[in-house]
């Protein structure tokens, strides 16, 4: 397996099988879940302190000419980010072993922080605009179903956090579509020096600005994250 495949495989595989266990199973999915991101931990400290700009490429299938591929790309900021994303990933992990202690529907509970932390991989590390939208499309898939752990009580939270992300989101491929008929590539490596010197070019930024900003949960685009707070499995 490629080392920068590694953060997004072993929590995606480890993701997976936690849902597919027999709940009788004590204590299993809490080893799986803990096991599978503290692997994906190290191969981030692995690929952070190397030092490098690393980069890997799976290609998935060519269409008339197209080619699509997992394209991914590590430098100084995106292997601190990745580094930084996994050890708060085991973090949860290590806190919930004891805090979701005796609640209900903990195998989805740990299968989708384990499918977040891939997701969340994915989009750091991609290279390719669209891997970047998998990742990306994961963590806010995720997002909406771990809110609705919560209980009865959560789907109006969810409901509403899936509204804002979606809009955020569909900004996301806007952008995405509007880079790509004017830059004719994919390849973020390739565009990440491009000056925003016209109209057009503006208006692609604010769309990425769009997205970026009401994910992470920044002015304006935050009033999803109280009501999620209040509803989450961990409130």
């Amino acid at each position: 397996m490629k080392n920068l495949f590694i953060p997004i495989i072993i929590p995606l595989i480890a993701g997976a099988v936690i849902l597919i266990i027999p709940k009788a199973l004590k204590g299993v999915k809490e080893f799986i879940a803990l096991a599978g991101t503290f692997i994906a931990f190290i191969s981030s400290s692995a690929i952070f302190f190397s030092g490098k700009v690393l980069t890997d490429s799976w290609s998935w299938f060519s269409l008339r000419g197209f080619r699509f591929s997992a394209d991914l790309r590590a430098d100084a900021l995106s292997g601190f980010i990745l580094f930084a994303a996994s050890m708060f990933a085991v973090l949860i992990v290590i806190y919930s072993i004891e805090f979701m202690k005796g609640k209900s529907r903990l195998r989805e509970y740990y299968s989708y922080i384990l499918l977040t932390s891939a997701g969340a991989a994915a989009a750091i590390l991609a290279d390719n605009l669209i891997f970047l939208l998998i990742g990306w499309e994961i963590v806010s898939v995720l997002l909406f179903f771990l809110i609705t752990i919560g209980g009865d009580d959560a789907r109006d939270a969810a409901g509403k956090t899936f509204v804002i992300i979606g809009f955020s989101d569909c900004a996301l491929l806007l952008g995405v579509v509007f880079l790509w008929n004017i830059l004719g590539t994919l390849q973020i490596s390739e565009i990440n020096s491009i000056g925003v010197n016209s109209g057009i070019m503006s208006f692609t930024y604010i769309l990425f600005l769009i997205g970026a900003l009401v994910k992470a949960g920044a002015i304006p685009g935050h009033t999803w994250i109280p009501a999620a707070s209040e509803t989450a499995p961990t409130s």
